[in-house]
């Protein structure tokens, strides 16, 4: 994509809506594609190409146009509420229109009430920045939610959140509802993924009022880059093990062979012992 930065007013990270993974997806790359200072219409349309969505998900082209329609067909029915301080909340829908499937991609409208939400951010002050591709390894609803509450806070490096506020801002409803379930099928699985797929590292506590938890607060740290530099090499220089690690991230599933690996890496700027890496993880 020729744009990659999602960015949203943080009343819109801090809305109140689920959508499954498929959808998220849709709905983010299509975010990503709205320039900074870009004014947009509900008339609007925004595309996805399949190719686009396999590779900035990481999803075999074999499986990309049944996940790409799965969305298409669910999207018109996401809501989402809005917080408004000193207002009554704002209640809408995602687009203004069906989404539609053509040609293997995906083509969608954003209704008139996100799309203030969405455009003209840096007059508004408080938005939230982010690489479409820092979300790419997520396969967790969860996941992708949690990330957007934390990347926000990433330069003060922690955050409290109330249960309450949290349980409402992913919209649970009924579920998880004993605290030992919520953690394990909800947090705990998010800062997984988080710490494995992101850019951050995470980590929480609880905060206890008497014997119930009230609040959890959480720990956000960048996490440094770990790849070395080649004493021949000015590029970013990968070593065989590094190399493996990399090569089990997400975004490596659809390749059909090391060498379709080493030429994405090469094209990123990365330097690479070929050779070496063969004769190690060789079977």
């Amino acid at each position: 994509m020729k744009t990659n930065m999602v960015r949203k007013h943080n009343d819109v990270i801090e809305a109140c809506y689920y959508m499954s993974v498929p959808e998220l997806r849709l709905i983010y790359s299509c975010i990503s594609k709205i320039g900074f200072e870009k004014t947009i219409s509900k008339e609007e349309p925004f595309y996805i190409s399949a190719m686009e969505y396999s590779e900035a998900f990481g999803i075999d082209p074999k499986n990309v146009h049944r996940e790409i329609r799965k969305a298409v067909n669910s999207i018109w029915d996401r809501e989402l509420v809005i917080k408004r301080e000193g207002r009554k909340p704002l209640r809408c829908r995602w687009v203004s229109a069906d989404a539609e499937y053509e040609d293997g991609g995906a083509e969608i409208h954003f209704s008139s009430q996100v799309i203030p939400y969405l455009i003209n951010l840096q007059k508004k002050g408080s938005f939230t920045i982010y690489r479409l591709e820092n979300i790419g390894g997520l396969k967790s609803a969860y996941g992708i939610r949690l990330y957007e509450l934390l990347v926000q806070y990433k330069k003060i490096g922690e955050r409290e959140i109330e249960v309450k506020e949290i349980r409402e801002t992913l919209s649970l409803g009924t579920k998880y509802k004993t605290m030992c379930d919520f953690k394990k099928w909800v947090l705990d699985v998010a800062t997984k993924e988080i710490n494995t797929e992101t850019d951050l590292n995470v980590s929480y506590k609880n905060i206890k009022c008497g014997r119930s938890i009230v609040a959890f607060h959480f720990s956000i740290k960048k996490k440094r880059k770990t790849l070395g530099t080649h004493p021949n090499s000015p590029k970013k220089y990968l070593s065989p093990e590094d190399t493996y690690k990399e090569f089990q991230k997400s975004r490596f599933r659809h390749i059909q062979s090391y060498k379709e690996g080493f030429e994405i890496l090469e094209k990123e700027g990365y330097t690479l012992s070929k050779t070496a890496f063969m004769m190690k993880y060789k079977k």
